[in-house]
């Protein structure tokens, strides 16, 4: 049924509910569920899947605090793995995935703000992105810490001998 429906959403125990997941694939009508949601059951702590930056920007105006990405996890692990293939450590790519996702979602939020003037949307995106090369740039030039050995399992012969 259409989850936008009064009576569907009293019917499923929205009225009781702590928290409703939003996890429809069409921006538009996420957008409307979540407007229904918020005029209707406005105690309900929504959790809401994001197609993208734009979606999540408009989730962000309209004061959703618990907005997902779809494609950042994935991407997010992609990196790592990358970065593990290329020779780094797993604690090391760990951690730069980490900082990516802390700069990228500050970034959307940041940059929300902005969407409806592109003049200032553009200028800020380039500060986002000058602020993450800049990070990326001193995590390189950092040494590497003492405790990302710990991440990497023993040599297979060193397991036999337990």
């Amino acid at each position: 049924g259409d989850a936008t429906r009064l009576d569907l959403l009293h019917a499923a125990g929205a009225t009781r509910a702590k928290v409703f997941v939003v996890a429809i694939d069409q921006p538009a009508k996420s957008l409307e569920l979540v407007d229904t949601l918020q005029a209707h059951f406005p105690h309900l702590t929504l959790l809401v899947r994001a197609e993208g930056r734009v979606h999540a920007y408009e989730l962000q105006k309209r004061g959703v605090a618990h907005f997902y990405r779809e494609m950042l996890g994935s991407a997010l692990d992609l990196g790592e793995a990358t970065l593990r293939q290329l020779g780094h450590g797993a604690h090391e790519a760990h951690r730069s995935a980490l900082a990516f996702k802390r700069h990228d979602e500050s970034a959307v939020r940041a940059l929300a703000a902005h969407w409806d003037d592109d003049d200032v949307y553009f200028s800020e995106a380039r500060k986002s992105i000058e602020a993450f090369e800049k990070m990326f740039d001193a995590d390189r030039e950092a040494k590497p810490s003492a405790l990302d050995p710990a991440w990497h399992p023993p040599p297979a012969d060193d397991r036999s001998r337990g």
